[in-house]
């Protein structure tokens, strides 16, 4: 009768030794902690909804009514974990160069730029052809912030009108 290595008590000791020290290992900091960072985009018939990182431990809310144009954001407090600096505009002007019509057609990502400082101080990290004017005070101060996005750039992605817009 052949005999498995793990019924002997030592070979279970050792192992549960093993496997508690990288458990203690992992939770204690020992070994270098790697951070994780994800965003988040969705949209539909008439809202896109993304996150983005403004700031070292924190993102903000990006909300798109199709129908108003009304581009808002929210970051939370991280005194209070409560919602306490907005920022809003109204980007339909920003577009109807373009001849978007009754019917204008949004898309929203968000992507990290780490924007320098300029007269309006550091942006967050996080901009959408509008930078958010950020800084980390506004992260733990105690009182609403609303501010206004900072138009950046744009460009055209495409040049050649289609016809039956």
């Amino acid at each position: 009768m052949l005999r498995s290595p793990l019924g002997s008590r030592w070979v279970c000791a050792a192992l549960g030794m093993i496997v508690g020290a990288v458990v203690t290992a992992n939770v204690v900091g020992w070994w270098p902690q790697i951070p994780v960072h994800a965003t988040a985009t969705h949209g539909q018939e008439n809202f896109a909804i993304a996150t983005g990182p403004i700031g070292m431990d924190i993102e903000a809310v990006y909300i798109l009514d199709y129908l108003t144009g009304e581009l808002k954001a929210a970051a939370l407090n991280l005194q209070t974990g409560k919602f306490m600096s907005f920022f809003e505009r109204n980007i339909t002007k920003d577009f109807s160069e373009g001849g978007s019509g009754k019917n204008p057609r949004y898309l929203m990502v968000t992507g990290m730029a780490d924007m320098r400082k300029g007269g309006q101080g550091q942006f967050g990290s996080s901009i959408m052809a509008y930078g958010l004017p950020w800084t980390l005070a506004r992260a733990q101060a105690l009182e609403v912030f609303k501010g206004e996005f900072i138009p950046l750039d744009g460009m055209k992605f495409r040049r050649t009108a289609i016809r039956g817009n």
